[in-house]
């Protein structure tokens, strides 16, 4: 891979995404059926990306669960490196439980930059779920994902 930078791009992509909880039983998870990023780079250094989350739950019953989004600002530590860290932050509403879901977490990722505008990006969170506004399913549990996501720079592209 070659280095890169970025300059006030926009980023397009599909983050496909299949949450499994430690709290799940067996066979059950969780896949975002809506899996689009939106990003944007003010600098060389900073970015902030945008998800929606619309999960549908697959356990014996499937049905959609989740309806929200996800906000991350990337920071990386030089120019034209291609590891960055992140505060994230995620709020759905759990249509099945009526409840709200609220994500704070650390995200660490690796990006690979193909043809001076595809971006290939694995990551790892880690944090804590806050589970609110039903008493029987009030609760804070640990977060943990890993991320895969494929997508695009346009306007101005990524200059190598």
């Amino acid at each position: 891979m070659v280095p890169y930078k970025r300059i006030k791009n926009t980023y397009i992509g599909i983050q496909p995404l299949i949450t499994k909880e430690k709290f799940y039983q067996d066979g059950e998870f969780v896949i975002n059926i809506l899996p689009i990023v939106y990003g944007i780079s003010f600098s060389n250094t900073f970015e902030l990306r945008i998800s929606p989350i619309l999960n549908y739950h697959i356990n014996d019953n499937p049905e959609l669960k989740l309806i929200g989004t996800e906000i991350l600002l990337p920071f990386y530590f030089k120019k034209y490196n291609p590891f960055y860290i992140s505060p994230t932050f995620a709020y759905s509403y759990n249509i099945i439980e009526y409840s709200n879901e609220t994500t704070i977490a650390g995200e660490i990722a690796y990006i690979w930059i193909f043809h001076k505008s595809w971006e290939l990006k694995i990551s790892i969170q880690e944090g804590a779920t806050f589970f609110i506004g039903n008493p029987k399913t009030d609760k804070i549990v640990n977060h943990f994902g890993i991320k895969i996501s494929f997508g695009w720079w346009f306007f101005n592209n990524i200059r190598l």
